[in-house]
């Protein structure tokens, strides 16, 4: 069994621990806005999730930070996935889970102007900020997403950021890449997958 107390990640994949397969698309949540109570959560760390395959992670050092995992989608598509602990006064409160989701979705988009100054991309504008609201029998209680028009190594590509309020913690995707139907339709796919595959894999600790 593979499993993770958030911040420590057992991959199904042979992964050595900091390694990725690429670079990454986002930086680690901020422990200070909506820090867990605790970060005692076990998770199976998905091989796959859809077409993607898991092809790295880095755990960092505030555990309240929680893991990244990098996948790779057809067509080398990068899509990375931040997994890390709630609080839990998000708990059976839906405009409490909301209101976090919220509020770390704006310090993102207010965070852009960081990225550019990073280097991370020369330039960046959100394009869309939309709600989403989960439909019957999901297992996520709030979300957002952002979508970013960005120039990086001279070409325009898009950026999706999606957030994710789950039972004891926040699933973000971050994705960069080329604009078409088809690779947004990946990223799309991918993380509707990801919703499913981790609420199945969550393992109940005292």
């Amino acid at each position: 069994m593979y499993r993770f107390a958030l911040a420590y990640l057992l991959a199904l994949a042979a992964c050595r621990s900091g390694s990725s397969g690429g670079p990454s698309t986002g930086t680690a949540p901020s422990a200070g806005a909506g820090r867990a109570d605790s970060t005692d959560v076990t998770i199976r760390v998905p091989a796959a999730v859809g077409t993607f395959k898991l092809v790295g992670r880095h755990d960092y050092a505030d555990r309240a930070s929680g893991t990244q995992l990098d996948y790779l989608g057809s067509g080398r598509l990068p899509a990375n996935a931040f997994v890390y602990p709630a609080p839990k006064t998000t708990q059976g409160c839906a405009t409490c889970a909301d209101s976090l989701v919220h509020a770390e979705t704006m310090a993102f988009v207010a965070s852009i102007p960081e990225l550019v100054r990073r280097g991370l991309f020369r330039s960046a504008s959100a394009t869309q900020v939309e709600k989403l609201d989960p439909p019957p029998g999901a297992a996520w209680l709030a979300g957002r997403h952002v979508a970013l028009s960005v120039m990086r190594n001279s070409e325009a590509r898009r950026s999706d950021f999606y957030l994710f309020l789950l039972r004891g913690y926040r699933v973000k995707v971050r994705a960069t890449y080329i604009d078409t139907p088809g690779a947004r339709e990946q990223v799309r796919a991918f993380t509707e997958e990801l919703l499913r595959v981790l609420p199945a894999s969550h393992v109940a600790t005292p």
